[in-house]
């Protein structure tokens, strides 16, 4: 029975059948509205950056904010969907609407020289990060206040219960010395470095990311042997090496690390590695069960195929790979299979898959 030809007398007849129908017309309005997609980043086309939103298989590519300028290429979800964080070209993050492509709340005009800002799991609030510390704030851009004072935290993850946010920081303001991982309770306000007195003076620990059950964090660690998945538990103990992962150039920049990033059932973690010892520019999508057994190449590709995300719903990987001669966003299924570019620019580079809740 199509809704739209139910008759008047029908509905007067069975009155349940109008509720019937509104419940099915909201469900459907809901599936259209939340379905799901990856958001990515472009390059600035005359003053106004390419963000697109656009389905698994490619299809339905829709613009972000296609009248607003100067824009980064950050892009941060709410946990709905609705609402989305962005960077300007003056560094300042702002509440904005897709739906009406604005932009909404400034959350850190005023704040000396942000670094990033993201919801809380719950949607309640935003988290920034500022070279001064960790600062948060309400949903709406209100009730601005600081909650740590570590320099430049990074890698900003909220707890699945937003109880907590894990970071990492070097305790110095200039930026020197060892990298750790840090955990904020918002109930007492305390802060604990999860990683002290581990491994030692020349490691550094970073790009924290909690497991969906909240039980653990995984981060990546650099030390004289070289980079390596690690897990702890949210109380400091069980560190553990997952596994190692290799990186291939002269410099390494620590502030655009791709964190690991965890399976929606937590069972396992994503990351690329340039295995390969002496090839240059040719880097992988790895997956290892959280044990650190059943390691496996799911790209496989003489390419430069990087920052991996895991849909919400566990079946498809997004990531960045430049097999077709340029920086495209692909999206293969979990187990490496039937990659498909869902950017298709073959002129411009496109940066940061970002699925949409």
């Amino acid at each position: 029975m199509n809704p739209a030809n139910v008759t008047q007398k029908s509905i007067a007849r069975w009155p349940w059948l109008g509720l019937a129908v509104s419940l099915v017309a909201l469900t459907a309005g809901c599936s259209l509205l939340h379905r799901q997609q990856l958001s990515f980043a472009g390059p600035l086309i005359e003053g106004v950056r390419a963000l697109t939103v656009v389905r698994p298989d490619g299809s339905d590519p829709q613009p972000l904010f296609d009248s607003v300028r100067g824009l980064q290429e950050v892009l941060a979800w709410s946990p709905d969907g609705d609402l989305v964080i962005v960077e300007n070209e003056q560094g300042d993050f702002y509440i904005a609407d897709p739906a009406d492509g604005s932009l909404g709340q400034c959350l850190t005009c005023g704040l000396a020289d942000p670094l990033t800002a993201y919801f809380s799991t719950d949607g309640k609030e935003i988290a920034v990060g500022t070279a001064s510390g960790l600062y948060l704030l309400d949903a709406d851009g209100t009730d601005l206040r600081q909650a740590a004072d570590l320099p430049r935290p990074r890698w900003i993850h909220w707890s699945p219960d937003s109880t907590q946010i894990a970071f990492a920081s070097r305790p110095n303001p200039g930026g020197h010395g060892r990298m750790d991982v840090y955990l904020l309770n918002l109930g007492s306000g305390s802060v604990t470095n999860l990683t002290v007195g581990k491994g030692g003076e020349g490691v550094d620990y970073f790009s924290p990311r909690w497991s969906p059950d909240g039980t653990q964090l995984a981060f990546h660690s650099l030390d004289d042997a070289g980079f390596h998945v690690m897990t702890i538990q949210p109380d400091g103990e069980g560190l553990r090496k997952v596994t190692d992962w290799a990186f291939q150039g002269e410099i390494f920049f620590y502030d655009v690390a791709w964190p690991p990033q965890w399976s929606p059932d937590g069972e396992q973690l994503v990351f690329f590695s340039f295995d390969e010892p002496g090839v240059a520019f040719n880097a992988d999508i790895f997956v290892v069960d959280r044990d650190g057994t059943s390691r496996t190449n799911l790209t496989r590709n003489p390419a430069f195929d990087s920052d991996p995300a895991w849909s919400p719903d566990g079946k498809y990987i997004a990531f960045v790979s430049n097999r077709d001669g340029n920086g495209e966003i692909y999206v293969m299924r979990s187990d490496g299979s039937e990659p498909v570019n869902v950017s298709n620019s073959p002129v411009t580079d496109e940066v940061n898959p970002i699925w949409r809740p």
